[in-house]
């Protein structure tokens, strides 16, 4: 909504622009009041509330306040759900016993999903690109890193935006993407704009696309030339990250698989970081602090 009202600003008369405003700035509110309360709280008349939903391209108010609470309903979804599982679990055992189950439910969903052709193709895609760029925003962020991180023990040039900074960084990244690049974008509902900023600009620079999102519904499939689908619900959340994690392990897993000298590769990356590893409690150890004996003379 906020595009289109900024499309058509340009020619609006100073009221429909004060209530165009208002629509931008709370549309919550906007969405929840009716002609006459909008008119009555912006200090406009019911003729301009109508005009400014003609002039979206809407036959009248009413459609335009239909859309408006449309475009809403997804992102409150995961807030209703949590109310009614707030209501309906009677404990911490019955609410994390009933988290864990719903993820277990997810990966299995997940294995139904793959095909062997898509698997391969996503992994090819991984080995041959030239430099890979994972973008998530929010959570997605985090998500992005550990795909960056895990996959980064068998090739070099990757980076996520959960390292190096948020959508303007990604979006200045990925400027300098080509053909022989590889763009990896995860998003699930709640979809995060940005997200689906970067994964268009870089296929309009040429990039290979590859998706992690929940549906062929998600903002990201259009845009993409590979897409890895993950069941991903959650009654106490927008999304479960666990089964995204899952997957994306998955993929690092077969990525491992299909690298030539990825033994060398993991074992130089374990000697890397060797001085970083507290041996003391290591599996085995008693975990007590080492005592060095010395000889009284």
């Amino acid at each position: 909504m906020a595009e289109r009202i900024a499309r058509v600003y340009p020619d609006l008369t100073q009221a429909l622009r004060d209530l165009a405003d208002f629509v931008v700035d709370e549309p919550i509110n906007a969405a929840r009041l009716s002609i006459h309360d909008i008119a009555a709280h912006v200090g406009v008349s019911t003729a301009t509330a109508n005009r400014l939903a003609r002039a979206l391209g809407f036959s009248g108010y009413a459609a335009f306040r239909a859309e408006l609470i449309r475009s809403f309903e997804s992102a409150f979804v995961p807030v209703d759900r949590l109310i009614r599982n707030l209501n309906g679990r009677s404990n911490a055992l019955e609410v994390m016993a009933a988290s864990l189950q719903e993820d277990v439910r997810n990966i299995e969903a997940t294995i139904r999903g793959l095909s062997a052709e898509g698997c391969s193709h996503a992994v090819q895609a991984i080995l041959t690109a030239h430099r890979i760029y994972v973008v998530g925003m929010e959570n997605g962020s985090h998500l992005a890193a550990m795909l960056s991180n895990g996959l980064d023990i068998y090739r070099g040039n990757i980076d996520s935006v959960g390292i190096t900074g948020g959508g303007a960084t990604a979006a200045r990244r990925v400027r300098r993407y080509g053909s022989r690049d590889l763009v990896i974008a995860v998003a699930f509902p709640r979809y995060m704009a940005d997200t689906i900023t970067v994964a268009r600009d870089a296929r309009a620079q040429g990039a290979r696309v590859m998706a992690i999102t929940d549906s062929p519904a998600s903002p990201l499939a259009a845009l993409t030339d590979l897409v890895l689908y993950v069941t991903a619900e959650r009654q106490f959340a927008a999304n479960s990250d666990a089964s995204v994690l899952a997957m994306m392990e998955a993929l690092c897993a077969a990525v491992a698989h299909s690298t030539r000298g990825a033994v060398d590769s993991a074992n130089k990356y374990t000697r890397t970081i060797l001085r970083w590893l507290d041996m003391d409690s290591r599996p085995g150890n008693s975990g007590s602090p080492r005592r060095t004996t010395t000889t009284r003379k």
